[in-house]
């Protein structure tokens, strides 16, 4: 969530809204630390961007509303108890509309890259929610002709050697499927995948404008304005617990041309021609 969206409905810093900000990465051992002391500051309302901030939140406070700005399966990952009434005091905004849209995802990764036979999925187990992923991308590659490498990661170091794991499965593709800990180092993680000739799937716009190939993702900026939606109707009164949980709604599909054409990849016209975003400069 950024200012635009806040002063677009009538909130000015300093004047009628305090934020506080707390960032966890790289280190993401320190959400529940951060989450209390954003309760020491006396914040009215937390908006936490993923699962495990979601949780670390809810598990300091269970009167603070929390709004969730990219949650994945909140109610499979005990987030709340229904979309419709989430109970509790966290409400806010699916990420993907459940794991059929990662299955999608690779669908159309096939699309812009025909043939492509092995693909090694880059992740880490360790945020809720992820791993309900991983059956139906096992299914859908099987239909595809495609085989799934699942190449985990907990730490730093774990994510620099997933290119040692990379190159002995002989993966010709990579799949980052995105969290804090990678998403702070995605500028390096793009450019040395190409640089080893390897199409990218990543998890949002923001990795495909850092040097990945491609993305079938939420609309980012739509999210964030949703979310300044929800912190408005709490500040005006609403509890987060009759809030309903929203589902992304618009989806961005992004191809980076740069790394395509490094990729020496030849898109096909019918492939371009669905496209949201052509990423050129």
């Amino acid at each position: 969530m950024t200012w635009v969206q806040l002063n677009e409905l009538g909130y000015v810093a300093g004047k009628n809204l305090v934020v506080e900000y707390r960032w966890a990465s790289p280190n993401l051992d320190r959400y529940a630390t951060l989450a209390s002391e954003l309760l020491d500051a006396g914040v009215d309302v937390i908006v936490a961007k993923s699962n495990r901030a979601v949780i670390a939140a809810k598990t300091v406070t269970g009167k603070i509303p929390i709004v969730g700005m990219t949650m994945l399966e909140p109610v499979e990952s005990g987030i709340v108890k229904s979309l419709g009434r989430p109970g509790g005091n966290v409400t806010g905004l699916m990420w993907e509309d459940g794991p059929e849209q990662g299955a999608k995802k690779l669908e159309i990764f096939a699309q812009v890259v025909p043939n492509v036979a092995r693909i090694a999925v880059v992740w880490n187990p360790s945020i809720p929610g992820l791993d309900r992923y991983w059956p139906l991308a096992l299914d859908t590659a099987a239909r595809l002709g495609i085989t799934i490498d699942s190449v985990k990661y907990f730490t730093v170091e774990d994510l620099e050697h997933t290119w040692t794991v990379i190159a002995k499965n002989r993966a010709r593709a990579v799949w980052f499927a995105g969290d804090p800990l990678s998403g702070s180092r995605r500028s390096s993680l793009c450019d040395l995948a190409t640089q080893k000739g390897l199409p990218t799937i990543a998890g949002d716009r923001g990795w495909i404008e850092a040097g990945c190939l491609m993305t079938y993702a939420p609309d980012v900026a739509d999210h964030h304005r949703r979310a300044a939606i929800y912190v408005d109707r709490i500040f005006r009164g609403a509890t987060a617990s009759d809030l309903p949980i929203e589902r992304a709604t618009r989806f961005d599909f992004v191809i980076n041309m740069k790394t395509a054409k490094r990729l020496r990849l030849s898109i096909p016209p019918s492939v371009l021609a669905r496209v949201d975003h052509l990423i050129i400069e």
